[in-house]
């Protein structure tokens, strides 16, 4: 059954105090071995926990969030008779981990996936708290300590076949059922939930070859091919399983960076693809990495296809702010709440399970785009009071500049909805089109480039607040390639559509002779910023070199104000028209430069002020002028 976002009309209650309740509703259906209630139930209980609503904090979900395990009997294992009494335990445990930091979302995820859990009488469990000591470690490889803790806690009697990462020779090994334990593991990270209650891990692993130990699916964050997401992952109760997160938990403790021979920080996911490629244990042979369709999400989220949307099993929204997943899991509750509510309202088989369809959300790319957009917003205009000037001074709040994993999420997910909601409006125009020359006319509405000029505004401020040495470990690194993309784009922005006049932050038209001049001088200093982000960016110095002569060329100072005499020497200048040439004539080109700018000025030299670029972030190693 598909659904779509309702609107409920009850008053809803903060989100931090009502889904609190959801923890202490489900004591009852997920802390109780033998509990296994229908779909129906498992939702709605999930659902009433949320309207109930109370003032207790995230103390009561943790709590409440007990392992769901049903164990073998002691006397039934190996037993071959089978006594009725002697039922097998869950082929599937569910393990996700919870904290206080990511609250507000997590909590409304997690309760998701455990009503799915006690729908298919999978265990399911919550490892509370980060233990990881996060100045060694990377926060994500957790997730690694702890499958491996949960396989021996799970299954002890097959931890006395491994000693230390090395596997007994044992000529026979037990498998997890024989010895009365889940034969799969299934990691769930806490900003991932199900949206299809239909779909069984059982469909994904099939017929599986008992060589195949490890599932997961493929990351689109990156085009390597052998790189997984470790959000969602499915692991064989095994042997070599226990060995394999040995080893991958190694990986990170001898963690050393190449350029500097220091001990460094790395994901879970760039230790795998090292371990993939040179096939650490066989790790290729007992592996099997799915398409991103299967049971994960492509990145960005927003990107699903609409025929793959339809089939979505598991939405894991990479990359974004803790405010719009908060958002987007709420949509998802509110969605699975408001489709219970109406069946239950309309079907006449109320209480046969069977009969009532399954929780199931479909969010299309449009809808993800817009509501991701809206969100997005909201979260600049209440937390940053962010004013739409891209090169207002920096942090906007101080978190930005501390928190460099924030930073990163931030800046990289507000560009990617610019480019989302850019690529969305073409593509209905496409569909609107009538011929190719109707589509070659088509340009963005006022309305549309004005949120095209403020998300891509918001995320180089963000990155901005953050940016670091490229060669220096840690640090937000993402943050200079998103300031100088956004920058460039930006610049192009107020550059073709400058006589728009629109979208100009007020400051700049002070100084400007005109609303256009204003505009011009703004993307001037928009492809400054890009070659401060990126000082050897040729694309970045041919857009300054060309806006700084045009400039020069109406009479105009780089502020846009009337030009007063000769200008003084711009060393940027000189460095982009260096950078902007051909590798053998760049010297020359910059001396050229630097004798004509000299006799305009009559000898003296000055490097042009930075035009409204606010306080320098301290993690920026600047230009040193006299030394260039």
């Amino acid at each position: 059954m598909k659904t779509t976002r309702t609107n409920n009309s009850r008053k809803r209650v903060g989100v931090a105090a009502a889904v609190v309740v959801i923890a202490t509703t489900l004591i009852n259906c997920v802390g109780v071995a033998d509990a296994h209630d229908d779909a129906s139930s498992a939702i709605a209980r999930v659902c009433e926990a949320r309207d109930a609503g109370t003032q207790e904090a995230m103390r009561t979900y943790r709590l409440s969030v007990s392992g769901r395990r049903k164990e073998m009997p002691e006397g039934c294992i190996n037993n071959k008779a089978q006594e009725s009494s002697c039922t097998a335990p869950s082929q599937f445990h569910i393990v996700t981990q919870t904290s206080k930091e990511i609250a507000d979302y997590a909590i409304i995820a997690t309760s998701i996936n455990a009503a799915y859990a006690d729908q298919h009488g999978y265990g399911f469990e919550s490892v509370d708290e980060l233990t990881l000591d996060q100045d060694k470690f990377d926060h994500r490889y957790e997730k690694v300590r702890i499958l491996r803790h949960k396989l021996d806690e799970l299954c002890p009697a097959m931890a006395r076949y491994v000693t230390g990462s090395t596997l007994s020779r044992s000529k026979k090994l037990p498998t997890a059922t024989s010895l009365g334990c889940p034969e799969w593991l299934v990691w769930i990270d806490a900003d991932a939930t199900v949206v299809d209650f239909s779909q069984r891990f059982e469909d994904i692993i099939g017929e599986d070859d008992d060589n195949i130990h490890l599932h997961a699916c493929r990351d689109t964050a990156t085009d390597v091919q052998q790189a997984i997401n470790s959000g969602v992952m499915i692991l064989r109760n095994s042997l070599w399983t226990r060995q394999f997160l040995d080893t991958w938990w190694a990986a990170a403790e001898g963690a050393v960076d190449e350029i500097h021979g220091m001990p460094v920080k790395i994901t879970d996911e760039e230790a795998f693809q090292r371990m993939y490629t040179e096939n650490v244990g066989d790790l290729r042979q007992h592996s099997r990495i799915h398409s991103e369709f299967v049971f994960n999400t492509p990145y960005p989220y927003f990107t699903i296809p609409d025929k793959e949307a339809s089939k979505q099993f598991i939405f894991h929204p990479l990359v974004t702010i803790p405010y719009v997943r908060t958002k987007l899991f709420t949509h998802v509750l509110d969605s699975m709440c408001g489709a219970a509510e109406r069946s239950s309202e309309s079907s006449p088989s109320l209480g046969n399970p069977k009969a009532e369809p399954l929780p199931h959300v479909v969010m299309t790319s449009p809808q993800l785009v817009n509501m991701t957009a809206t969100w997005i917003k909201e979260w600049a205009e209440m937390v940053l009071k962010f004013d739409g000037d891209a090169l207002g001074d920096v942090p906007l709040v101080s978190e930005l500049e501390e928190n460099n994993h924030l930073a990163h999420v931030a800046s990289t997910g507000t560009k990617n909805i610019a480019n989302g909601l850019s690529q969305m409006w073409m593509t209905e125009a496409r569909r609107r089109a009538k011929s190719e020359a109707e589509m070659a006319a088509f340009d963005f509405t006022p309305e549309q480039r004005k949120l095209l000029h403020y998300f891509q505004a918001l995320s180089m401020r963000i990155a901005r607040s953050n940016w670091s040495d490229p060669q220096a470990p840690g640090g937000c690194q993402s943050c200079r390639t998103v300031c100088l993309d956004s920058s460039k784009v930006l610049g192009e922005l107020y550059e073709a559509f400058y006589d728009d006049g629109g979208q100009l932050p007020s400051q700049w038209l002070e100084g400007a002779v005109d609303a256009p001049a204003g505009n011009l001088a703004y993307s001037l200093a928009l492809y400054r910023t890009a070659l401060e982000c990126d000082p050897g960016n040729s694309g970045a110095a041919r857009r300054y070199v060309r806006v700084f002569e045009e400039l020069l060329q109406a009479g105009l100072d780089i502020d846009g104000s009337k030009l007063d005499g000769t200008p003084g020497l711009d060393m940027v200048y000189v460095r982009a028209v260096a950078s902007s040439t051909a590798a053998e004539a760049a010297t020359i080109a910059a001396r050229q430069a630097v004798s004509e700018m000299l006799s305009q000025s009559g000898g003296a030299h000055s490097a042009a002020g930075a035009g409204g670029l606010g306080e320098r972030n301290p993690k920026f190693i600047g230009h040193d002028d006299v030394s260039w």
